[in-house]
């Protein structure tokens, strides 16, 4: 009977205990109650400093500014520098080269030694800082006010010109081997349009733009009088084009259109869907065939990532999947796309990076997760003389962000967990590759 009371007491602690405020920690995050208020999350976690932790240097390296000399370099993850500041720009690195624009005057490409592998084609300057894609480089080139690009192999040799495109009037084009478009290849393809002589008048001669392989083959010709964009061939085999009057649509790799040349803004998201604006401004998600997939109900979105996909109702942002449905309820004042360690995406891509979103609620920015967690918090008074977001990446597990310390704005590096890495003390931090 005693070991039968015995069992019963414990078994009423155990229940006790468990009817009380459990507290969990996810992902090495900030330890707040299991069942969590987001506001409440929000103040917990903005009154707690950030835990500071060590760790090891991995070799990946991070473009960043001196904060006394406004000179740029490049750091490691400890903070150290591992290229000297001593550069009026610097660009993240991709693989074995980053570029760097020395003294103002040249672009060049280092090796992660800092030392020189790249700086000029013939008598030409770099103009556009650009990384190696399918392992050939679309190299930009100073041309006054044209546009001048060439297909460079990793050993910075020529390995693509315009001379392998159709012979057109030399007295209105350009009849040497630059291209006027060139786009990053991407699955083996790429999409480049001939070099304009600069007193080529548009009505003489409507351009076609030309998907082209990685030998410089002609795949096909888009329809003549559309322009390509600059993200070359998608993912899904596709090229988005775009009228003068800035009407855009969808060709296919036969140069076939396959979304009608009539939305005001397309852009491929992360998978097989578009993010599409139509005629009257509203926003919404289109299949590659261009059926409606998510009605045009938004006045603002981003495209997808990870699944997910930031959108405005005119009130608050939310995040919804791929069937339109809210996977994280409309709360927050803003949302923005963060740069990555995927340097060549543009500026158009989605909010979720490596299983976080940069969020605005109620005056303080916030990086959550999926499941609306939140991790970092930085308050207004943090964020007093940042315009927009202080957050600037999320690359390789690590996030840079701007701060304010006694006035000044600089800039440290957090663990995409909230742990901080690096105190805040450069001018600027990029991402991390």
């Amino acid at each position: 009977m005693k070991k039968l009371t015995s069992l019963f007491l414990i078994l009423v602690i155990l229940l006790s205990c468990c009817a009380c405020d459990i507290s969990i920690e996810k992902d090495d995050g900030p330890v707040i109650p299991e069942s969590f208020d987001i506001d409440e999350a929000i103040e917990y976690i903005s009154g707690q400093e950030p835990e500071v932790i060590s760790v090891r240097d991995t070799g990946l390296l991070a473009p960043a500014r001196d904060s006394e000399t406004g000179q740029y370099g490049f750091i490691n993850i400890l903070g150290e520098w591992v290229i000297a500041p001593k550069y009026s720009a610097t660009v993240a690195f991709s693989g074995d080269y980053g570029l760097i624009l020395n003294s103002y005057s040249c672009y060049e490409y280092i090796d992660r030694n800092g030392r020189k592998v790249y700086s000029t084609y013939g008598n030409n300057q770099i103009a556009e800082s650009n990384h190696f894609s399918d392992g050939l480089l679309v190299l930009s080139l100073a041309n006054g006010a044209l546009q001048k690009y060439v297909y460079l192999d990793i050993n910075f040799l020529t390995a693509i010109n315009a001379n392998g495109l159709p012979t057109i009037d030399w007295r209105w084009y350009a009849n040497y081997g630059f291209f006027g478009l060139a786009t990053p290849f991407s699955n083996g393809y790429a999409v480049v349009m001939r070099q304009k002589n600069a007193n080529c008048n548009d009505w003489l001669d409507q351009e076609s733009a030309y998907i082209i392989d990685k030998s410089g083959k002609i795949i096909a010709t888009l329809p003549a009088g559309l322009d390509a964009d600059a993200s070359g061939v998608d993912e899904n085999g596709n090229v988005i084009v775009k009228t003068t009057d800035n009407l855009y649509g969808l060709c296919g790799m036969d140069g076939k259109t396959r979304i009608e040349v009539k939305y005001r803004f397309l852009k491929h998201c992360e998978g097989s869907l578009y993010l599409a604006c139509n005629d009257k401004g509203f926003w919404g998600y289109l299949d590659q065939d261009g059926n409606t997939v998510v009605p045009f109900q938004y006045q603002k979105a981003l495209p997808f990532s990870e699944g997910l996909a930031a959108v405005f109702d005119g009130r608050y942002w939310g995040f919804i999947d791929e069937t339109g449905e809210y996977k994280i309820e409309s709360v927050f004042d803003d949302v923005t796309a963060m740069k990555s360690s995927n340097i060549d995406v543009s500026g158009n891509k989605g909010a979720f990076c490596e299983g976080r979103a940069a969020v605005k609620k109620d005056g303080y920015w916030i990086i959550i997760d999926q499941n609306e967690y939140p991790y970092i918090c930085m308050t207004a008074e943090k964020c007093e003389g940042i315009d927009g977001c202080p957050f600037i990446a999320i690359s390789n597990g690590y996030v840079s962000y701007k701060q304010n310390v006694d006035g000044n704005i600089l800039c440290g590096v957090m663990t995409v967990s909230g742990k901080r890495v690096i105190e805040p003390g450069f001018g600027y931090i990029d991402a991390f590759n």
